[in-house]
This record gives C-alpha cells, sequence and structure tokens, in this order.
C-alpha cells in the first residue's frame, strides 16, 4: 500500500446562493456583464473583479500557480484600489536573471524583450506607448507592431530595469508583460469574441433606430401647428435610450480612449468621435424633451455600427497575423529529458536552464527542443515548420537538427548546440517581426498624416460651428455634427493598417512568411514569380500513381508485399501505401526500419526490403533497373519492392497537386 498522501485538486468554487464564485475570492461573480477570466491549473476559470484578476495573473506569472491547487480555502477578497499597486510591485519579478533567461536577449548595445501589449484599441494607442516609452531614460530603441500588437524594446540594464519599463506602460492606462504565446492567443480570441458581440449588439438594437427613422421619414413630421404626432415623440423617446445604451456598451471604447487620450495630451482618433457622437446625441435629447427640431439618433445608431465594423475586420486581420507567430513559439517545448550522469535515462528540465554541451533525448513523435547535434541514434524529422516540405528529413550521427523539428520514428541523443532563444526558430520569428516592422512607403506616409488629422478636424469644426452660430443659429448644430461624423479619422487611420495586417493573414495562411511588408509596393508591380514546388504548388501528400511489376508477382501480391512491410513505418510514403486496401494481408517478422531508406523484413521465409532504390536494391547488390531512371525523369518518386531473387516492383508516387495551383499558374 502506497503511504503518498493524495494531492488536493483545485475546483471552481460556487457562491452560497447558487451562483458561480470568483476562483480568487469566491465571492459571486456578476451576471450580465463581461467579467475576466485566466487560464489557471489547466481550465479557464472566472473572476468577480479586475483585481481578483490581477493578483491570480501575478501569482502564476511568478511560477506559483500551485498556490491554488494546495489552498484549504478562498483567498482574501480582492479591492482593487489595493491590489494594483501590488500587482506593479510584482512586476519586480522580470528583473530576476533567472526570469528573464526565458525572454530577454542580451545584445552588444544592451538587452532586448518582447512584450505584449493589452488594451490596444486603434494605431494611435501603439503611436503612444511607443512614445511614451522611448522618453523613458535608458531605453534604446522601441519598436511596435500594429498586427501582433507586440512591442520590441530594447534597453541599458545600468540605467533602467525592465519593470520600470512595464510600469511606464501601466502608468498611461495599458498593460503590458513578456510576450508568451499561449497568452497571446488567449487574447486574441477574447478581443476577436468581444469585437463580434459588440458588433451584433450594435447592429441588433441599431436596426430598430433606423426602422423609426425611416418611418419617420415616410409618414412623419409636425403638423401646421407645429406639434409631433404621438407615435413620433414616443419612437423619439424610445430611440433616444437605446442610443444611449448604445454609446454605453458597444460604444464605450470611443469614451474609454478619447478620455486615455485627453489625459496623456494626445490627439486621438477618438476624440472627434466622442465629440460627435456626444453633440449629436445631446441636440438629439434636447429636440427629444422640446418637441421641436431634428434629432440624429439614426446617425448615432450607424455611426456606432460602421465603426465597429471597420475595427472588427482590423481585430480579425491582426489575429490572424499573429497565429502564425503564436504557432511559432509554441512549437518549442518548455521541458525537455535532459541526459547526465545521475539520470541516464533522463529527467524533466526547463528547456531555457538547458546549456550547450548538455544531452537531451528526444523520443518519437517529441520536438526538439534546441538547435544541437545528434550524438547517437538516427532517425527521420519533420522540418516543414520550418523549411515547408512536408517529406521528413533523415539526420544521424554528426547531423544538425533544429529546434521546432518532430522526431518521426527512432529515439536520438542531441548534444545542444545552441539555448533558449537564440535557435533557428527563434531567429525565423525575429526575422518576421523585423519584417512586419517594414512597413510600405504608404502606410508611412499615413502615419505622418494621420497624426495631424485629428487636429484639423478638430479647428474646422470649430469654425464651422463658429460660422453658422452667427449667420444661421438653427444650422449650426446640424453642420457641426456634419463635420466631425463625415470628416471622422476612421478610415485615413484604418485602412492602411488594417489592409497590411490582411495582407499579412492572408500571405501567412497560404504559407509564405512576410519577411519584408515593405515590399508589397514592388510585389505590385511585378510580373514574373518563382515558386518552390513542394509545400507551394503541391500539398506533399503522396498518391500512388502506377505499380510496375518487375518479377512474376502480381500488381496486387506486389502491394501486398508492400502493406506488410511497411506496417510500422512512419514514412510519407509508408502511409501511402499503408491507406490503400487489399482483400488480404500479411504480416512481415523480423521488422527493421532504416529512417530515410526503408524497411527490411521476412515473408514467407525470404528477406525483403522496400524503400530507396539503392537502399531496396542494395539486398541483392545488382545495378538499378533502367525503368527507375525513366520514371524519375518524369517527376515521379520511386520507391522498389525486392527480394533474394531480384527487384520485384516498382512503386511509382507523385506528389498531389493544390486545387488552387491550375488558377495560380495560367
Amino acid at each position: 500500500m502506497s503511504s503518498a498522501l493524495p494531492l488536493p485538486q483545485a475546483s471552481v468554487p460556487e457562491h452560497a446562493n447558487g451562483a458561480e464564485a470568483c476562483f480568487h475570492c469566491g465571492l459571486p461573480v456578476p451576471e450580465g456583464i463581461d467579467t475576466p477570466t485566466r487560464k489557471v491549473l489547466g481550465s479557464t476559470r472566472h473572476f468577480c473583479c479586475a483585481g481578483c484578476h490581477a493578483v491570480a495573473d501575478a501569482i502564476v506569472a511568478s511560477g506559483l500557480e500551485d498556490y491554488y491547487r494546495f489552498r484549504t480555502g478562498n483567498s482574501a477578497t480582492a479591492n482593487p484600489s489595493d491590489i494594483v499597486p501590488d500587482f506593479l510591485e510584482r512586476l519586480e519579478i522580470y528583473d530576476r536573471p533567472e526570469v528573464q533567461k526565458g525572454f530577454v536577449r542580451s545584445l552588444a548595445n544592451g538587452q532586448e524583450a518582447s512584450l505584449l501589449l493589452e488594451e490596444i484599441r486603434c494605431p494611435a494607442c501603439l503611436w503612444l506607448n511607443e512614445r511614451h516609452v522611448r522618453r523613458q531614460p535608458g531605453v534604446i530603441e522601441v519598436i511596435t507592431d500594429a498586427a501582433t500588437q507586440r512591442m520590441r524594446v530594447r534597453w541599458d540594464s545600468s540605467q533602467i530595469k525592465l519593470s520600470d519599463i512595464l510600469k511606464s506602460i501601466a502608468d498611461i492606462g495599458y498593460i503590458a508583460h513578456p510576450y508568451d504565446a499561449s497568452h497571446s492567443e488567449q487574447l486574441n480570441q477574447l478581443r476577436k469574441r468581444r469585437s463580434v458581440e459588440r458588433l451584433l449588439f450594435a447592429g441588433i438594437l441599431g436596426m430598430m433606430v433606423m426602422n423609426f427613422s425611416i418611418a419617420t421619414y415616410v409618414m412623419g413630421g409636425s403638423d401646421a401647428n407645429g406639434i409631433l404626432p404621438l407615435w413620433v415623440t414616443m419612437g423619439r423617446w424610445t430611440s433616444l435610450f437605446v442610443c444611449l445604451t448604445l454609446l454605453a456598451y458597444p460604444g464605450q471604447d470611443f469614451f474609454i480612449g478619447a478620455w486615455r487620450d485627453l489625459r496623456n495630451r494626445q490627439l486621438g482618433m477618438d476624440i472627434p468621435i466622442v465629440l460627435g457622437l456626444s453633440v449629436a446625441f445631446t441636440g438629439s435629447l434636447y429636440a427629444t424633451i422640446t418637441g421641436h427640431g431634428e434629432v440624429y439618433l439614426d446617425s448615432i445608431a450607424m455611426f456606432i455600427f460602421l465603426v465597429l465594423l471597420a475595427r472588427h475586420f482590423e481585430t480579425r486581420g491582426r489575429v490572424r497575423s499573429a497565429a502564425f507567430m503564436d504557432r511559432l513559439a509554441q512549437a518549442v517545448p518548455a521541458m525537455a529529458r535532459k541526459i547526465d550522469d545521475e539520470y541516464e535515462d533522463g529527467h524533466e528540465v526547463a528547456v531555457m536552464d538547458l546549456l550547450p554541451g548538455d544531452t537531451v533525448l528526444i523520443m518519437p513523435g517529441e520536438q526538439v527542443p534546441v538547435d544541437g547535434k545528434i550524438i547517437h541514434g538516427s532517425s527521420s524529422f519533420d522540418e516543414s515548420l520550418l523549411t515547408g516540405e512536408s517529406v521528413p528529413v533523415h539526420h544521424e550521427v554528426g547531423d544538425s537538427v533544429v529546434a521546432g523539428s518532430i522526431n518521426g520514428e527512432q529515439a536520438v541523443k542531441v548534444a545542444v548546440l545552441k539555448t533558449a532563444g537564440m535557435t533557428t526558430i527563434d531567429q525565423m520569428s525575429r526575422l518576421i517581426d523585423e519584417g512586419l516592422e517594414q512597413r510600405p512607403q504608404a502606410a508611412r506616409l499615413a502615419e505622418k498624416a494621420a497624426r495631424w488629422f485629428v487636429l484639423a478636424i478638430l479647428i474646422i469644426a470649430s469654425m464651422t460651428a463658429s460660422y453658422w452660430y452667427l449667420t444661421d443659429p438653427a444650422q449650426w448644430l446640424a453642420n457641426t455634427i456634419a463635420v466631425l461624423i463625415v470628416t471622422c479619422p476612421c478610415a485615413l487611420a484604418l485602412a492602411t493598417p488594417v489592409s497590411l495586417a490582411i495582407g499579412a493573414g492572408r500571405f501567412i495562411n497560404a504559407g509564405i512568411l512576410p519577411l519584408r511588408m515593405s515590399a508589397m509596393d514592388g510585389l505590385a508591380k511585378s510580373d514574373q514569380i518563382v515558386f518552390d514546388k513542394t509545400g507551394t504548388l503541391t500539398t506533399g501528400q503522396f498518391k500512388l500513381a502506377k505499380i510496375h511489376s518487375l518479377g512474376e508477382l502480381s500488381e496486387d501480391d506486389c502491394l501486398l508485399y508492400a502493406r506488410a512491410l511497411v506496417k510500422t513505418s512512419e514514412h510519407p510514403v509508408a502511409r501511402t501505401i499503408r491507406q490503400i486496401n487489399t482483400p488480404q494481408s500479411l504480416q512481415a517478422s523480423d521488422s527493421h526500419n532504416e529512417p530515410g531508406h526503408g524497411v527490411e523484413g521476412t515473408l514467407d521465409g525470404q528477406r525483403w526490403r522496400f524503400g530507396r532504390p539503392d537502399y531496396a536494391n542494395a539486398i541483392v547488390g545488382s545495378g538499378l533497373s533502367p525503368a527507375v531512371a525513366v520514371y524519375e525523369q518524369q517527376g515521379y518518386t520511386v520507391s522498389l519492392l525486392t527480394n533474394e531473387v531480384g527487384v520485384q516492383a516498382l512503386f511509382a508516387l507523385e506528389d498531389t497537386l493544390r486545387p488552387e495551383a491550375a488558377a495560380l499558374i495560367p
């Protein structure tokens, strides 16, 4: 009988009234509002307020997640006013060298880290963060990316600490933390969900306002005494409350962004939006109360919906662009099986703790944690994430393997050559980051113009209001609203970033890495494009084109023998052969898999081989059949089936052409 005590398991707390309770403090989670969530102990947890969420986030980020597993009661109530300073103090954990090892890169002129920004609503937010951080003493370089909402910061550690940089971002109302792929993916999905929810909310309620407005245009109007019909008055009051709801929920981002810009003495694109909506709503409220004048409730509803629609497309493009970056980051495991004198079979350690010269054991199906060199064993590795080639590459003792590739067949021992953060896949991520930062000329011009466009709008709106108030007071409100609404900088501020984000997302979905977005200008004028076939014009999945019998066996018998030999192989050719059904089945004995070459086994008392021509034909030692060269010249991948008598069959396989390849290349 084991003497070990069972570990306590974390459970989702339930409040006394039956409602779901906050995972941190146990108080009931408010219903009907969007409460914060976080993944803790492998499950998504709900919190009653931002304070509890902040504490839980700090606990997990500090590596103390097991606190929730072993606690025996709920934690203390998290008062946001008390928690936020405490949360900021916890940022100092990022100054520890052992923590920075996983995400900070040491350079000749300082240290560099990639940060993930939250609460970003428009390009102006990124510009504000970039300029604010650049002003901090000791910060050398700051580059932000609108597609992934990441910030790359380089600083002099002798003048400023990383925690000070994170606190400076918090001072202007944003949240930043070291980039983490899983958290980034969670934020992207939350951002996308909120965007859809608010867009649907604005669309459904907006239809009610528009229906009333259409009816008013067709049937409404005051009578001879200037009195509005009762149904028009009731409709105005109803539409007024609907618009107030639209401003409070889906439109709240505009007001939050405008307040943040004013607090930081910036002119962001949300300011003219808020001014236009506020003036229109105030004028509509006055007209509704007095029963005289025009209302602009349909304009408010329509404008909120259209701006949210534009931002939804921007959000979707950003999520697509960031998905591949997250996929690259998640391709490398967090733990590795290290071999040393004490643990000959290996023991798990953090990948960031591996040093050059360490030895790791990589089992079949596992990902290579760092760049290294094979010192024992041989196997095939799937390097498609890095190279696009779907066919596994055979590596043996002395060959180099790269982080992110997948071991396909046999266990190998690998000597570490590069530590975490310096691997090929890390360099690839940095290349993509730098490529996305290189904006086309049109994007740079739009960025510069957008900074002054808001100021110009406010000046024009003020001049319009003054002119019409002096010349025709009855028209000043309508004309001022028209200027603020029509000249909204959304088109200028969003059009270029949205087009670039969507373009980058489409490139990535097509398997093209956008290493230089500045090349978009030249790409539009290109008339010649060179393609690599495998993984680009073809799918990388084989199909059997022909079985050419060279002995006494029929084609069906040849397929039967080949299926028996490749039963345990994971090579793409072997998988293709196994997928073909045969009426009968055979069982090979003494099977041996030679990674990257083929398989050998005993069938009917004879030794058989199936695989590459040079490997399979070595069993008889004769020259290759002339048919091999004929099929290879036609572009087929050739595998031979041989036994001790000679070559029995030739298998010609071809890569599957992508359905859209014909349309791509006329």
